[in-house]
């Protein structure tokens, strides 16, 4: 048995595992090489979770120690597990705050909103109407209202092509290997992928190539994840 534990947010079907932070987490324990297990969470009764208060996940439990939110996780991995870090210098650090800086700016603006209304369908009954009210108050809309706009999937697939220039210089976006420049690109994609298979946009060639690789590289982990509306 593991001593390390990441509670992870899930859907009706506890086998979807959909949020983009856990999978920023996991994708920080796959690279470590680390043995793990998870714990399937809804978002629903915040009393299951391991810190109750704090209410949000993921948590990763090591030992005696708890560690919360996805940033912090990956901070205390490189500190504990520092044999095959995350990033590697002053200048890998530079382009993980630019795709970080991308997340915020381009995808998460044209993916959220078209994500929204899937993910609610994939809860249930009470945890879709607290996400559906928790988001509609956030952000003044209906979920529905959220992704009726048909520039959406033109903005998603603009800001996919972003990350093309850098995928033609190398296969990954941290050069020959993987790093945390990939995890933070690729976390969002994996929570389209854990809750439709719906084609929202035209997805750049060598951004499907990327990903298809970065699979390979964790023996395939990403191709076997479950999917809530497929």
């Amino acid at each position: 048995m593991s001593d390390i534990t990441l509670y992870d947010l899930a859907a009706r079907d506890k086998n979807v595992r959909f949020s983009p932070f856990c999978w920023l987490a996991k994708f920080g324990l796959l690279h470590k090489g680390l043995e793990f297990e998870t714990v399937a969470l809804g978002f629903l009764p915040k009393s299951a979770y391991p810190d109750p208060d704090y209410g949000k996940l993921p948590i990763l439990k090591h030992g005696d120690e708890l560690v919360r939110d996805s940033a912090k996780i990956l901070s205390y991995l490189e500190k504990k597990f520092p044999e095959k870090p995350l990033i590697d210098g002053v200048e890998e650090q530079k382009r993980v705050d630019r795709y970080q800086s991308w997340l915020g700016e381009a995808l998460f603006p044209a993916l959220g909103p078209l994500m929204f209304h899937r993910v609610a369908t994939a809860l249930p009954a009470d945890e879709a109407a607290y996400f559906t009210e928790t988001r509609e108050e956030r952000f003044g809309k209906t979920l529905e209202d959220l992704a009726d706009d048909p520039l959406l999937p033109v903005k998603f697939q603009a800001a996919l092509e972003l990350l093309v220039p850098e995928l033609k210089k190398s296969d990954f976006l941290g050069g020959d290997q993987p790093d945390l420049s990939d995890y933070v690109a690729a976390s969002p994609l994996m929570w389209q992928r854990s809750i439709t298979h719906e084609k929202i946009c035209t997805t750049p060639p060598r951004v499907t190539k990327w990903l298809e690789k970065l699979s390979a590289h964790f023996d395939g982990y990403l191709d076997n994840i479950a999917c809530a509306n497929c």
